[in-house]
């Protein structure tokens, strides 16, 4: 190759470079957009505006809002994430989903409390039990003067039911002590309190053997193991409610279906498939309407049932596992009011006057 040939080459590739580097400032500086193909669920930084009075103050800002829109921005973060997913079988968000055996996955981390959990830090100290065991008694004494029922519920979250699934690193942080739920239940049934726990584990761990409970790209259960949930909370419902019906499995034709997604395939920001277990009622004479939630906490959700199996009104303080059960509480009861992060109040109950409580939350939120 000749002396010319040579500076024409790496004149070239110095050009190439260069414009490879400038493509994104240009596509950003010109405020050029793409669709985007990532899972960010949050609100991304707008372009500021320069201001003469004080320039001190745009660099910041701009760098902020660059770094979030510069061009192919989405698809390199999805190149990276398929290359840990794929060839490393690593997370992508290590902090926040683990990567387990066989295609599952779990949710990990301290923000979702799931590390506490299964490390067992989260466990009542004697003061804390005594206190919350306290609180319950009161709470279910100042209903029954209401004639209001109360029921409270542990969903167990993923690890429980599927733990030979975990990844080694969760499998070794897991602690031989009680979890906070046991704990709590053990307590509960040696003191002989008049609250009871409606525990579903123990069916859903027999029934695992059949079926999938849980979805593999998703923290939460199936419709068939929230299906397990509402049979179980209802039969609890039935002893103080005797003449209550309920769904079974022969209200419904029961078939799967391909679901693409999940909340932890989203998280990963890779697109995963799971099989959906799909309850279509075999006589669908039921007619749903949302009301709505003005002067209702945040997040407040409430249905009514013109034709319900029971004519019941029912408030829920729940998470995100009571969202699967929904379509068979939307059936059982007349009108449902769920209420998310916000504590019992008892203002809220007089307000309501239901003639059920629930206290419903997944095991590492358990309280």
């Amino acid at each position: 190759m000749s002396k010319r040939q040579i500076n024409i080459y790496y004149t070239a590739t110095s050009v190439f470079f260069v414009a490879v580097l400038l493509v994104p400032f240009v596509y950003t500086v010109l405020g050029i957009k793409q669709d985007s193909i990532t899972n960010e669920k949050r609100a991304m930084a707008e372009r500021p505006r320069l201001d003469i009075n004080c320039l001190d103050c745009f660099p910041q800002p701009f760098e902020t809002y660059y770094n979030e829109h510069f061009c192919f921005r989405d698809q390199l973060i999805q190149l990276d994430a398929k290359i840990k997913y794929h060839l490393f079988n690593t997370s992508p968000v290590p902090d926040k989903v683990a990567i387990g055996s066989e295609g599952w996955l779990y949710l990990t981390g301290r923000f979702y409390e799931v590390d506490q959990d299964i490390t067992r830090e989260n466990r009542f100290n004697e003061g804390a039990l005594l206190a919350t065991i306290s609180t319950w008694e009161a709470r279910k004494k100042e209903l029954n003067e209401r004639h209001i029922s109360y029921y409270h519920t542990v969903w167990p979250d993923k690890h429980y039911i599927y733990p030979e699934y975990l990844p080694p690193g969760m499998k070794l942080a897991q602690s031989t002590l009680p979890a906070r739920c046991d704990q709590t239940i053990e307590y509960l049934r040696d003191k002989k309190s008049v609250i009871h726990v409606i525990d579903v584990r123990p069916e859903l761990l027999i029934e695992k053997n059949k079926q999938q409970l849980y979805y593999k790209n998703d923290s939460h259960w199936n419709t068939a193991g929230a299906f397990i949930a509402y049979t179980k909370l209802m039969e609890q419902i039935k002893t103080d409610f005797p003449d209550i019906k309920s769904l079974t499995k022969n209200d419904f034709n029961i078939h799967s279906e391909i679901r693409n997604g999940g909340d932890l395939s989203n998280m990963i920001n890779i697109p995963l498939t799971d099989v959906e277990p799909i309850y279509t009622p075999k006589v669908d004479t039921f007619h749903t309407e949302t009301l709505p939630v003005d002067n209702f906490p945040k997040k407040t959700e409430i249905y009514k049932t013109t034709n319900p199996i029971n004519k019941l009104r029912v408030l829920i303080y729940r998470d995100s596992f009571t969202t699967a059960l929904l379509p068979f509480l939307k059936k059982t009861f007349g009108e449902i009011y769920l209420i998310w992060d916000t504590p019992y109040d008892v203002k809220m109950v007089d307000t309501i006057k239901p003639d059920i409580v629930i206290e419903s939350y997944a095991t590492r939120y358990f309280r």
